[in-house]
């Protein structure tokens, strides 16, 4: 069971307007409430996902190392971050820069979620796992999404899903699962595939 946390929905600093030590403010507050109760209901490790900044990264990943040591508790924290087709974070890092400073914060495993479907992700996928010395993860969407009548739609049958993100475990990613639009038959698909 993970604790699960996304972007503050603010840029940092200098292309927004949220300060670092804001940013490391604010995710401490999250942190903080979740430690609260971890003995009560715990839970077995911090997940901070859909990061498109490497900023933004780091702050969570101080604040979640900072509380814990506050509080007297250890987890694991993971981290995955976002791309475009372009291989680029919304600030413009790419794959490479966002292992390194990653690593170089001591999380246990790290990689990409959201924002593109298997089918985009197989570029970057390698690019991940040639640099990175801890397990990497990939939970991509099923397809990009789309909009139609007001609601927004995946593609990706679950049958392709499978096919492409089991390709994944060759490109060497230890970790894998499904962002938006995946459903159970996407995740099951995906299990049978990868098994054979």
């Amino acid at each position: 069971i993970a604790f699960d946390v996304g972007p503050l929905g603010k840029l940092f600093a200098p292309l927004g307007d949220l300060p670092f030590e804001e940013g490391i403010r604010l995710f401490s507050e999250v942190f903080r409430t979740a430690l609260r109760v971890h003995k009560q209901y715990p839970f077995d490790l911090i997940l901070i996902e859909t990061i498109n900044d490497c900023y933004e990264a780091k702050a969570a990943v101080i604040a979640a190392k900072e509380v814990m040591e506050e509080v007297g508790i250890s987890l694991p924290v993971i981290v995955t971050t976002v791309y475009d087709q372009s291989a680029k974070s919304l600030t413009g890092s790419d794959p490479e820069t966002m292992v390194t400073i990653l690593e170089g914060l001591g999380v246990v495993a790290l990689g990409m979620n959201c924002s593109l479907g298997p089918k985009q992700m197989t570029d970057i996928v390698p690019r991940l796992t040639a640099v990175s010395s801890l397990p990497v993860v990939v939970n991509p969407n099923a397809g990009l999404p789309q909009s139609q009548q007001g609601h927004t739609i995946y593609d990706v049958t679950p049958a392709d899903f499978a096919t492409i993100t089991s390709s994944f475990v060759d490109m060497g990613a230890s970790l894998l699962g499904g962002c938006c639009g995946t459903t159970p038959e996407h995740i099951r698909a995906f299990k049978e595939a990868a098994k054979a």
